[in-house]
């Protein structure tokens, strides 16, 4: 489709990768940051002005990332010294869909978090876990801290153990 041309993508942002059914001009975007945009502490070249152009191709755009060690306001900060026209509500990572598990369910989990992942679960009652929730931070990953999950995990047959971004 001409749009999609416009902005230079190809026709497998908007029709199946295995057949030639066209879905139309692509509408909505997901663009993962980690590896995508960025990658350790640098931009990857071209990626801010690529982003530029599919935000103006789209209705809607969502940055997406599995990062556990960092809530939204640090990658949010990353992008921009990165040079990326970006805003909070453009960034949806698991660290803010966990806590929206958490909060639905009314949680009260042992965290297995490094201290910059914990400030987007600030105000979240721990008081006698009913869940653990478990993220990248080696940190917590010894013998005394395991076993507290454990217990926790043991303590009532209802208590839930919520864990993501499996590390290379």
């Amino acid at each position: 489709p001409a749009p999609l041309r416009r902005c230079g993508w190809q026709r497998g942002f908007a029709a199946s990768a295995s057949s030639s059914r066209s879905w139309g001009p692509l509408q909505y975007a997901f663009v993962d940051i980690d590896g995508t945009l960025v990658s350790g502490q640098g931009a990857i070249p071209g990626a801010a002005k690529a982003l530029s152009e599919l935000r103006s191709c789209v209705h809607g755009l969502r940055l997406v990332t599995n990062q556990s060690q960092e809530g939204a306001g640090a990658t949010l900060a990353r992008l921009l010294a990165h040079g990326f026209e970006v805003g909070a509500r453009d960034i949806f990572g698991t660290l803010a869909a966990v806590r929206r598990l958490v909060d639905q369910k009314q949680l009260r989990p042992l965290f297995l978090l490094t201290d910059a992942a914990l400030l987007e679960f600030e105000g979240v009652p721990t008081n006698e876990p009913n869940a653990v929730v478990v993220g990248t931070a080696p940190e917590h990953f010894h013998y005394e801290r395991l076993s507290e999950a454990a217990r926790a995990l043991l303590r009532d047959e209802r208590s839930e153990l919520i864990a993501w971004n499996k590390g290379r």
